[in-house]
């Protein structure tokens, strides 16, 4: 049996939350909908119901639920990150695996009716 070495730096956290990638290839945006399995400040791994390629940038955005955390809105994760592994899965899914290279945090404001979106940096 062969062992494979892990090569993530940074430990990944179970979470299944809502994520949206937009994807640039062939001239146009896509964009994708589906759902976290991990992540961690290096990478995630998502289940998309279409494909994208391996080696491309993508803009991947991360619904962070405020769910009693003393919040009215979602915090959203927005990163720019490189698809390192696409794998097929079942029922014409796919599982993504995708290496961050930076990463925001969005903060939504509501101003008089409107939201507003006010972020901070993390790289």
């Amino acid at each position: 049996m062969t062992v494979l070495a892990e090569r993530r730096k940074r430990p990944r956290v179970d979470l299944c939350l809502p994520v949206r990638i937009e994807s640039r290839s062939d001239g146009g945006v896509r964009e994708l909908t589906g759902s976290t399995r991990n992540i961690s400040t290096d990478g995630l791994y998502c289940f998309l119901m279409d494909s994208v390629t391996t080696g491309e940038w993508v803009q991947c955005i991360v619904t962070l639920p405020c769910n009693g955390f003393h919040r009215q809105t979602d915090l959203y994760l927005r990163c720019s990150a490189q698809v390192v592994r696409v794998e097929r899965l079942d029922e014409g899914r796919y599982g993504v695996a995708c290496c961050i290279n930076d990463y925001t945090i969005v903060h939504p404001v509501v101003r008089e009716g409107r939201h507003e979106a006010m972020s901070e940096t993390m790289t």
